[in-house]
């Protein structure tokens, strides 16, 4: 009996330990997707404004615009955007943006490189864009994107709404041992 009584208690932990693990791993997972999918959102967000940007460029080299820098001034208004450079076809440079406060300069070249060999920040995105009218490529602009703003509005949404979580459980948990507390308290005065 105490064997059989063993076994049936052992079986059960099994099946604890075995149920915990597929929750655990579950979650990893869903974690890991969760990671991933907004990884690839930020990402293809930061892309979709370096594109719109080299499409409001674009007019302004057809037309051949005397103040090519003075048009890369309104990526100050895009906060994501560190530094560009714009080079025509044969590579020479012809406007480059630097965001005040950058401490460093940073030499596309480089960035192309350390792009190829994966040394890159994970929170730092470089994105060329060729400029191109009738299929001749008439620049190339290459933008150095920070994606740690769109990551950190993230990480705040996520912050306030476990604190929102952690509220209601100790809420919930608050109301049951008061439930409790008043059954305990109404069955021991009867």
């Amino acid at each position: 009996m105490y064997n059989e009584l063993f076994r049936f208690n052992l079986m059960l932990q099994m099946k604890s330990i075995l149920k915990a693990s597929a929750i655990s791993i579950t979650v990893v997972l869903a974690c890991n997707l969760i990671y991933k999918a907004v990884q690839y959102t930020i990402t293809d967000t930061n892309e979709r404004i370096v594109h719109e940007v080299a499409e409001v460029l674009l007019p302004r080299l057809l037309t051949k615009d005397a103040d090519i820098q003075g048009s890369l001034r309104f990526l100050e208004s895009v906060p994501n955007i560190q530094a560009a450079e714009l080079n025509d076809s044969a590579g020479l440079t012809l406007a480059i943006y630097q965001r005040e406060g950058l401490t460093f300069k940073p030499e596309f070249a480089q960035l192309e490189g350390a792009l190829l060999n994966n040394s890159l920040r994970s929170s730092t995105l470089l994105v060329v864009v060729p400029l191109a009218f009738d299929t001749q490529i008439i620049a190339n602009l290459h933008v150095l994107v920070d994606l740690w703003p769109s990551y950190e509005k993230i990480i705040m949404s996520i912050g306030i709404s476990l604190i929102f979580i952690v509220f209601f459980f100790l809420t919930k948990q608050l109301r049951l041992r008061v439930r409790f507390e008043r059954t305990i308290n109404s069955t021991s005065h009867t």
